[in-house]
């Protein structure tokens, strides 16, 4: 509850005109070696994909870095339902996000996003990451016993508290500052909410 308290300010600028935040998915990742990279995918409702072939996605993604090494996360304008990937992907547009300890990396939910492998690595120290969606209703969990396709989702109620409005600054391609920045995409626009 407190998380969706700190992250529901912050991921106000992707919900507008939206559904509103019912729920909150959270995994986490520790990664670790030459080359620890993670393939380009879309966060989804993995039970609607097996069951349904649908593909919903949560309304906001988030990365915490818990610790600021590895290979950065990028983040392209691909979304969801974009037709096939030709023409769609030979124009894509991407944003890098080199990890930070306590750096936070919010985007709109619909977009293709993994993590560029890394040459240059500490192995004592892995690159780990919590990952947050923001989901409206409907959203259904895969239980920690299914089926390999499936990932274990943990899933906790949005706080009913009223949330407090967060100032946020147009930016350019990039996050920048003290490490406290977070880079977010929306449509075709990329911005940066800094984080305190």
């Amino acid at each position: 509850e407190q998380l969706g308290q700190v992250l529901l300010p912050l991921a106000e600028e992707f919900l507008k005109g939206k559904a509103g935040v019912e729920s909150m998915e959270w995994w986490a990742h520790k990664r670790s070696g030459r080359g620890a990279g993670h393939q380009l995918h879309f966060d989804l409702d993995e039970v609607a994909v097996a069951e349904e072939g649908t593909y919903p996605h949560p309304l906001v993604s988030c990365v915490l870095y818990l610790q600021g090494c590895g290979g950065p996360t990028l983040v392209t304008d691909v979304r969801v339902g974009d037709e096939g990937t030709g023409g769609v992907a030979a124009k894509a547009k991407a944003f890098l996000c080199p990890p930070a300890t306590g750096r936070l990396l919010l985007f709109s939910g619909d977009l293709m996003h993994g993590v560029c492998p890394c040459a240059a690595f500490d192995p004592a120290v892995p690159r780990t990451t919590l990952m947050i969606g923001l989901w409206p209703a409907g959203v259904r969990t895969a239980p920690a016993s299914a089926p390999p396709l499936l990932g274990p989702n943990m899933t906790g109620a949005m706080p009913s508290a009223k949330v407090k409005k967060v100032k946020s600054a147009a930016g350019g391609q990039g996050a920048s500052g003290n490490g406290k920045a977070a880079a977010a995409a929306r449509g075709g626009e990329w911005r940066k909410l800094c984080v305190a």
